[in-house]
């Protein structure tokens, strides 16, 4: 895990830490491992709830430029782009 603090506004701080980060370019990427017991039709709904973090973790690595963020569903090995 890679921890951030990221100023997100005036006095508005948001901690969290990437399972991992890439920022080379032009192959940046973000990727949360989800360790939930689910079967593989039921990944997409669940990743879903994940939009906000999503956000964050978009906005924490920004100062590096573009990262898109994956959810690695490690159950179902299965790996969505939010």
């Amino acid at each position: 895990e890679l921890p951030f603090l990221h100023l997100a506004g005036p006095r508005a701080w948001r901690t969290g830490a990437f399972d991992l980060y890439r920022p080379d370019e032009p192959t940046s990427w973000i990727i949360d491992f989800k360790t939930h017991d689910i079967a593989a039709a039921q990944v997409a709904e669940v990743a879903r709830e994940y939009d906000v973090q999503a956000e964050y973790y978009r906005a924490a690595a920004a100062i590096r430029g573009a990262a898109p963020v994956r959810l690695h569903f490690t159950r179902t090995n299965t790996v969505v782009e939010i």
